[in-house]
């Protein structure tokens, strides 16, 4: 379909097509990973990756469903970040994925800003930060603790607790914390952080 497109018109709409499979396939890694992560054997494997190509793949999936209710979607990632950092791309990624879909989802005004960063803290480690704000509806008190504070995971149930309470474990197996900070009406402030080793370059050479 992308090579027989011949408007710029078409490609966008195969684009939006594609976006929206990347969206259900991560859905469907959630459903999943759900008894995995309660038996204790979902495990965690790192390797040299690039976190602003995890980064740019999540936002590109989302961009459409932005447009479409006139949100703002701002990426910052600092220059400073290493281009390879040891981790597990596919659940870092799906965590983000977590964050922005309700992000977006519970935000009607304004936009969601997505910050990552990531400083060297001595011994070949990195600190990898993801910050993702909305100005959306916001939850109280009482709702962030009924989700931080599951202690069984399930796939009934409406709202963002769910998806939260999957990435809160994500972000536990890979040794980091999720944290959040949010009031009614006021937006969501959702972050994790990730220590892990900075990766060598990649040799362009011929060997």
């Amino acid at each position: 379909l992308r090579r027989a497109a011949q408007s710029p018109q078409a490609r966008a709409h195969i684009a939006t097509i594609v976006q929206a499979g990347e969206v259900l396939r991560l859905v469907l890694n959630d459903l999943s990973d759900l008894d995995r992560l309660e038996n204790g054997q979902l495990r965690i494997e790192a390797q040299p990756t690039d976190p602003r190509e995890v980064l740019r793949a999540v936002v590109s999936a989302f961009r459409a469903a932005a447009q479409d209710k006139d949100l703002e979607l701002f990426v910052d990632v600092d220059p400073e970040t290493p281009a390879l950092l040891e981790i597990d791309a596919a659940r870092v990624r799906q965590v983000l994925f977590n964050l922005l879909a309700n992000a977006i989802r519970f935000t009607t005004h304004g936009g969601v800003r997505v910050r990552m960063s990531a400083q060297a803290i001595g011994g070949g480690i990195a600190r990898l930060s993801v910050i993702v704000a909305d100005t959306g509806a916001g939850m109280s008190r009482s709702q962030l603790a009924l989700i931080f504070g599951r202690e069984r995971l399930c796939a009934e149930g409406e709202g963002p607790g769910l998806g939260l309470a999957i990435s809160m474990r994500l972000v536990r197996l890979m040794g980091g914390k999720l944290s959040a900070k949010s009031e009614l009406g006021e937006g969501s402030v959702f972050s994790f952080a990730l220590d892990v080793p900075i990766a060598a370059r990649r040799s362009t050479s011929a060997a």
